[in-house]
This record gives C-alpha cells, structure tokens and sequence, in this order.
C-alpha cells in the first residue's frame, strides 16, 4: 500500500471532527448512535459470557 493510503485516515478523522464541531445532529440520529452502542457493548458482554461457559 503507497504511502499517501495512511494519510487519508487522520485526514478523514480531522476532516470529521471539523464537520462535527459545526454540525450538531438531531435527537434522531443521537438516539441510532446509543441504541448501536448499547448493542456493541451487548454483544461483547455476551461473547464473553459465552467465552467462560465453553471453552471451545
């Protein structure tokens, strides 16, 4: 991969960290973000439920 490939993640970081700080979002999609969040941090809770009961 060229070097100029990295670049473009920090940049696409930096670039939306710039729209975030202009650009609030509404209650709607606030409320997709949690309900997404809370179902990572379900699944990873239950993954390593799963982990102690077999270890397969």
């Amino acid at each position: 991969m060229q070097a100029w490939a990295y670049i473009l993640i920090p940049a696409a970081a930096i670039l939306g960290a710039a729209v975030a700080v202009n650009l609030r979002p509404g209650t709607i999609l606030v409320s997709a973000i949690q309900h997404f969040a809370a179902g990572v941090v379900f699944a990873a809770a239950a993954g390593e439920m799963r982990a102690l009961r077999c270890p397969c």
